[in-house]
């Protein structure tokens, strides 16, 4: 349970409101009650959900998707470039937000990636920051030499942390016969094993996951920085609590707005507005979704977005709600041959397979130890060495097109010469492919019952295209219009085109070749680049790593939060959640989220010190 009532939170003070107890939000309310003298109150919209085996068997990721007690389930608006399909966007519903829904994978992004967020104007915001942060967080356990062996497991030492509080771990195993073959056959092909971890990450590897390697159980931010902090007096927890806007000073003297404290509705009843006060700040950690709502929602925004939705402009910001990139995803699916014995998973569907994998997993064994874990991180020239100084060329002319679009704001051209860069230079990676023993998720076929397969997934990591997300309604209750714009760039879409088309080369090496049967999506009967480009449309989905929406920019280049992530023309209100990071950078983002909350905790109470 949550450690406090509402009579504990309704019209009391604190030092610091804390609206969203997700991965950001537990990690900077943890970090800042360290200090006794100091009160932190947390609102979050979920339930606890707390000791829920649904959240901590690793065998369960993507069971919790669409189940409201779990998953916001946010729609897109229907996308223009992808047939006009709505997209669905899950997000983490209850302590801990998305790191209890992920997938559970942990990577840091490239070193270039992180140094061009100080390079877009934030001092500090650089790979050495940013890795000092990453070893606080992580607790690694090192893998035994037999399984390193056994399993191909590569890592550095000095490229983890070891005292943290997110416990991370290599896989009980991976599939010697489907996935050890995806990594040799790259690794046949001149693709070198890496680490991954240590700023460069270019190369095949295993994946560590946010798994106690004890309890063989889900490492997350409920578990980790709130269940150990939850008897601490001066830390409130108040689940079922949502938030509907920002209260500020009625002094009109101050040069700045002044929060005073947050409106929020409690479990059921939306008929009163509860409130609570704040004595120093109040942080959203609500998520690139809902922070730039709650701006708005508070009078924080473009001035034709609130005007339409009756909200009274207190702040001019344009930058709120703008800027929103995600990653992009599909795969390749391929049937196996039916007299292949190994399991996959597949076989998680029968009722009595997965009871078993239960019971393995007390042990550290089977399914609910394993994870979507084999991955690559190329560089494009990799993936189509032969014709990438025609495809740059082309990259560059629609970024020409995008800058004359109407949709366009001031910055927006050096953040995508800067992914130019990433794009043309051939030591830092662009792409990422994941292998999975089992069906994947996005199909056109449909997949065969009984049958057993093998999915490479296919992943943008730098989206050239950028997209919005703002309030249609003054109800809080209400979600915002998410309209990313996906593949308005056409760049996007081509890169992906030639991703599966490198797969479908790959799949030709052995030892990979030996164990496939035949491709099921996107089918032999697709070959054309133009026939790939509808499948990419029809099937594609979000890998829930969204950011940018309060970006972390010079003020007139359509920033929201300065570096010390303070709201611009506001003396106490931030935003400490990925919808800060300017740029959508390389891989799976909760090591991201889990830094931003932390190095927020350093700024605050430096800042404190100060005064």
């Amino acid at each position: 349970m949550a450690n406090a009532a509402l009579s504990d939170v309704a019209d009391k003070t604190f030092d610091y409101i804390i609206v969203g107890g997700g991965t950001a939000g537990l990690t900077l309310a943890a970090t800042l009650s360290q200090d006794p003298s100091i009160s932190v109150v947390v609102l979050e919209a979920g339930e606890p959900n707390l000791d829920d085996p649904n959240i901590l068997l690793l065998g369960q990721c993507g069971y919790t998707f669409g189940d409201p007690k779990y998953d916001w389930e946010y729609k897109t608006v229907p996308q223009q470039y992808s047939s006009e399909r709505r997209i669905t966007w899950n997000r983490g519903k209850g302590l801990g937000g998305t790191s209890g829904l992920n997938f559970c994978n942990w990577t840091l992004p490239s070193a270039q990636d992180v140094d061009a967020i100080e390079k877009l104007g934030n001092p500090g915001w650089n790979w050495e920051e940013f890795e000092k942060y990453a070893h606080r967080i992580e607790k690694f356990q090192e893998p035994t030499p037999e399984k390193m062996l056994k399993y191909l497991y590569t890592y550095t030492k000095d490229s983890h942390g070891h005292n943290g509080a997110i416990k991370t771990s290599f896989p009980a195993g991976i599939s010697v016969t489907l996935e050890i073959p995806f990594l040799q056959a790259m690794n046949s092909i001149g693709i070198p094993f890496t680490d991954a971890h240590g700023g460069e990450p270019l190369g095949v590897f295993v994946c560590p996951v946010t798994m106690d390697p004890t309890t063989h159980t889900r490492s997350y931010a409920a578990n980790s920085y709130y269940v150990p902090n939850r008897n601490r007096q001066n830390l409130k927890v108040l689940t079922g609590a949502h938030v509907a806007k920002v209260l500020f000073s009625d002094d009109e003297t101050a040069e700045d707005l002044i929060a005073t404290g947050v409106e929020f509705f409690f479990g059921n009843d939306t008929s009163i507005r509860q409130v609570v006060y704040a004595n120093r700040e109040v942080v959203l950690c609500a998520g690139t979704i809902i922070s730039p709502q709650l701006l708005e929602l508070s009078g924080i925004g473009r001035k034709e977005v609130l005007e339409a939705i009756g909200v009274q402009l207190k702040l001019e910001l344009p930058g709120v709600g703008e800027n929103l990139q995600d990653h992009q995803i599909t795969n390749v699916n391929y049937q196996l041959d039916d007299q292949f014995a190994d399991e996959t998973w597949d076989q998680m569907r029968d009722p009595v397979f997965a009871a078993e994998q239960r019971r393995l997993q007390i042990k550290g064994e089977g399914f609910h130890c394993w994870g979507n874990v084999s991955l690559a991180y190329l560089p494009f020239s990799t993936v189509n060495s032969e014709e990438a100084n025609v495809f740059f060329t082309k990259a560059a002319s629609n970024v020409q097109k995008q800058l004359a679009s109407p949709h366009a704001f001031p910055g927006l051209a050096e953040q995508l010469e800067l992914q130019l860069q990433t794009l043309r230079d051939p030591q830092v990676s662009d792409v990422e492919f994941i292998c999975l023993p089992g069906a994947g998720y996005y199909s056109l076929q449909g997949i065969q019952p009984g049958k057993k397969h093998l999915a490479i997934f296919t992943l943008l990591e730098h989206p050239f295209s950028r997209g919005s997300v703002h309030c249609k309604t003054s109800d809080p209750l209400q979600p915002p219009d998410i309209d990313p714009r996906i593949f308005e760039n056409d760049t996007d879409l081509d890169i992906i085109v030639e991703q599966i088309k490198f797969v479908r080369k790959l799949v030709d090496v052995e030892p990979l070749k030996s164990v496939v049967k035949r491709e099921i999506d996107p089918g032999p009967e697709r070959q054309s680049d133009e026939e790939i480009r509808e499948f990419i449309k029809l099937t594609h989905g979000s890998t829930w790593h969204a950011c940018g929406s309060c970006s972390m920019l010079p003020h007139g280049k359509n920033g929201v939060v300065d570096p010390n992530l303070k709201v611009y023309g506001t003396r106490n209100l931030r935003v400490a959640d990925l919808s800060i990071i300017p740029l959508e950078p390389l891989g799976h983002t909760q090591s991201i989220a889990y830094i931003v909350g932390m190095k927020a905790a350093d700024i605050l109470l430096a800042e404190r010190n100060q005064n």
